[in-house]
């Protein structure tokens, strides 16, 4: 996108700048704003942004294939958890990410016969 030559947020110019990602690389963000965040700057975004994708967006993110600097710690599965009524159920969901990107059909009959199995039980 362009060098901002300047922190975004504080308009520093002394210290070394760095890049800083429009929309998290995380989340697939492909626009850089070069030189824009301050040390102080990006230390913040980065723990937030980090908190963020590999908090409650984890397992998302794997199934959908984002990008990622950390392809050894994508989870391969996760846990589903489905309220009927007022009762929670905890399932050990066997959803691989790789099914997930190529056949989100076959992913879903999957977790659907899972749930018809759960039924008859």
């Amino acid at each position: 996108m362009g060098t901002i030559g300047k922190c975004i947020c504080y308009g520093t110019t002394a210290e070394p700048l760095q890049d800083e990602h429009v929309v998290p690389y995380g989340l697939n963000g492909p626009w850089i704003l070069r030189e824009a965040s301050c040390p102080k700057c990006a230390a913040i975004t980065s723990a937030f942004e980090g908190s963020v994708l590999r908090g409650f967006l984890r397992e998302i993110r794997s199934a959908l294939g984002f990008k990622t600097r950390r392809k050894k710690q994508q989870p391969k599965t996760f846990s589903l958890s489905v309220t009927r009524g007022e009762e929670e159920e905890k399932h050990r969901g066997e959803l691989i990410a790789r099914l997930q990107k190529t056949d989100k059909d076959a992913a879903a009959r999957l977790l659907n016969r899972k749930a018809e199995e759960d039924k008859k039980q």
